[in-house]
């Protein structure tokens, strides 16, 4: 029994490490789509903004 869990300790490792890199890739594209999407709302914001100020020049 003690040479099948020395066995399977290789293993053991090279799972732990696939689970740890794919959960931080997971987290990661996460954080990418976060920052795009509040990097998207902020240039309509300052767009919108654009357009009000030089609309109020315009009257």
């Amino acid at each position: 029994m003690t040479e099948t869990n020395v066995g399977l300790f290789p293993v053991a490792i090279f799972v732990s490490i696939v689970l740890t890199l794919s959960i931080g890739g997971i987290l990661h594209a996460r954080e990418i789509t976060k920052q795009t999407y509040f990097t998207e709302f902020r240039a309509a914001n300052e767009l919108e903004y654009a357009n009000i100020k030089q609309a109020r020049r315009l009257k």
